[in-house]
């Protein structure tokens, strides 16, 4: 899997909700290489996919930081070409542990 996210940032709040950084606005890219590693298990009329995965890549919004991820999600196939899923990840930004990402996504999935 590879991936290219631009990530548009109004502020930071950390554990409890309180603003730690307030700012007009931050743009930056993320490139993301990961390999995963799928389990898919098939029903008559539909599929389920678990799956974990990892990698790396690149945040640079002016200056660049290298990252590392972790995550796992779930996807259930509705038929051969679509889908649902939603996953977890984590990104530990070289650096500073403040910088540290969680991320949750869902969303839907066409597969050619």
């Amino acid at each position: 899997e590879a991936q290219h996210d631009l990530l548009v940032e109004k502020g930071k709040v950390d554990s409890r909700g309180r603003v730690i950084a307030d700012y007009n606005k931050s743009v930056a890219h993320q490139f993301t290489g990961n390999l995963l590693l799928r389990y898919p298990i098939e029903f008559t009329s539909f599929g389920v996919a678990p799956y974990i995965l990892g990698g790396g890549g690149l945040i640079t919004d002016g200056k660049s930081s290298g990252f590392y991820d972790v995550g796992a999600g779930v996807e259930l196939r509705l038929t051969p070409h679509w889908g649902v899923f939603s996953d977890w990840r984590w990104n530990f930004v070289q650096g500073n542990d403040r910088n540290d990402v969680n991320t949750t996504r869902a969303g839907v999935r066409f597969v050619f």
